[in-house]
């Protein structure tokens, strides 16, 4: 029957077209459009002679290398905030703009590692450029699920600290929360061996908090669970997460929006493994404060020839033999 009322706007009608056109990328991103992410979990920046040797600063010299320079860089595995002023000294040194860090814990516990010292501090952080963004209120850190006897109780290592923030975009005038996400590895059985769909389902919790939320919701991390089965259906969280294949959460995934977009979905997220040259289980998401799918455009994963290239093009000597993480890296513009 015909109420003679006006149906409900629909908030997301528009949340899968193309993002706006914008002018080519300068050096530092001072456009309100949209802004530039990074992703990665450093490995407590290896260097040359380690026991799990790398070389950390290949991936400084890819940022380098691309327009624009980050406004965001969700990172993963760093040692403490030490090894953090280390990383956003670097930047600031190498890449335009002036940055800043929020780490989980300043200081973590000690945990047992195949690598030795060198990684028996980890913990999360987030780097933001100060011409972009101001921090708003305080930083919230929660402990991620594990699967322990069948059960889902919180992980005990301090890698699995999360972090989160509220930004304030003083270009744009909007605000953004982001969170800095490293989940435990699967140590149970049956399909959520992880417990990523319950880690999955706080992290949108917490994001939506009431001193949170805002224009863009982003998180992005080390989720170490893959997004797809052996038989390449999706995995319970990823299929409750990603919009683009009816997640009820309705999170954007660049890297699956591109392929999408591209064709050859399952070839192409196969192409964008972020570690043992198989496995996509580092990612970002993003959603508009209506919760809708965040419009993004040029996702991109690095590889480790992408970044040796740049570095040997900043440096003229670089180790090819020395990769800047086990975990390749991924880039993302996200529009508000």
């Amino acid at each position: 029957m015909d109420t003679g009322e006006e149906p409900p706007v629909d908030l997301c009608a528009h949340q899968d077209d193309a993002p706006p056109a914008v002018d080519a990328p300068k050096a530092i991103n001072d456009d309100p459009a949209f802004i530039q992410v990074y992703v990665n979990n450093i490995e407590n920046l290896k260097i040359q002679g380690e026991q799990c040797p790398g070389d950390w600063t290949d991936l400084i010299a890819y940022m380098k290398s691309i327009q624009p320079s980050p406004d965001l860089f969700l990172v993963q595995q760093i040692s403490d905030s030490a090894q953090l002023d280390t990383l956003v000294k670097r930047m600031t040194d190498e890449l335009p703009g002036i940055f800043e860090g929020i780490i989980a814990d300043a200081d973590p516990w000690t945990q047992l590692s195949p690598c030795g010292k060198e990684k028996e501090k980890q913990t999360n952080a987030i780097i933001i450029r100060q011409g972009r963004f101001a921090v708003v209120g305080e930083k919230h850190v929660w402990q991620s699920w594990v699967n322990k006897d069948g059960e889902c109780v919180r992980n005990n290592q301090a890698r699995t600290r999360n972090v989160m923030v509220k930004l304030h975009d003083k270009i744009a005038d909007k605000d953004v929360t982001v969170a800095s996400l490293h989940w435990a590895t699967a140590q149970g059985e049956g399909p959520d061996p992880a417990c990523a769909k319950q880690n999955v389902l706080e992290a949108d919790e917490k994001l939506h908090k009431k001193a949170f939320g805002g224009d863009l919701l982003i998180f992005g991390g080390d989720f170490n669970e893959p997004d797809r089965k052996d038989n390449d259906d999706w995995r319970p969280w990823y299929a409750e997460v990603n919009g683009d294949v009816g997640g009820a959460l309705n999170y954007r995934d660049p890297i699956f929006r591109a392929c999408k977009s591209g064709g050859g979905v399952q070839a192409c997220l196969d192409d964008n493994w972020t570690i043992g040259g198989d496995k996509r289980i580092d990612m970002l998401f993003g959603q508009d404060g209506h919760g809708c799918r965040a419009r993004t455009r040029r996702a991109h994963t690095i590889t480790y020839a992408e970044a040796e290239s740049a570095a040997k093009e900043l440096t003229g000597d670089t180790d090819p033999d020395l990769n800047y993480s086990e975990h390749r890296g991924i880039r993302a513009e996200f529009y508000y």
